[in-house]
C-alpha cells in the first residue's frame, strides 16, 4: 500500500466517523429541543396555578369581608327579630 492510498484511507475513516458525530450531534440537539419545549409548557403551567391560587386568595379575602359585614348584619337583624333591645 502506497502513502497516497493511506492517507486517502485514513482520511475517508476521519470523515466517516466526523459524519457519524455530526449525526449523533443533531439526535441531541433534537433532544434538546424537545426537553427545551417541554420545560417551557411546565412552565406555563405552574404560571398559570401560580395564578389560579392568587385569584382564588383575592375571591377569598373578599368572601371574608362579606362573610363578616353579612354576619354583622344577620346578627343585628336577629336583634331586632327578637326584640333584644326593648
Amino acid at each position: 500500500m502506497d502513502v497516497v492510498t493511506h492517507i486517502t484511507e485514513m482520511e475517508n475513516r476521519i470523515n466517516r466517523r466526523l459524519d457519524k458525530g455530526s449525526d449523533r450531534m443533531d439526535e441531541i440537539e433534537c433532544k434538546v429541543d424537545k426537553t427545551a419545549t417541554s420545560t417551557e409548557e411546565m412552565l406555563q403551567i405552574l404560571v398559570m396555578g401560580k395564578s389560579l391560587f392568587k385569584f382564588a386568595g383575592y375571591v377569598g379575602d373578599f368572601l371574608k369581608w362579606i362573610v363578616g359585614v353579612g354576619g354583622a348584619i344577620g346578627i343585628i337583624w336577629t336583634g331586632f327579630k327578637q326584640d333584644w333591645w326593648q
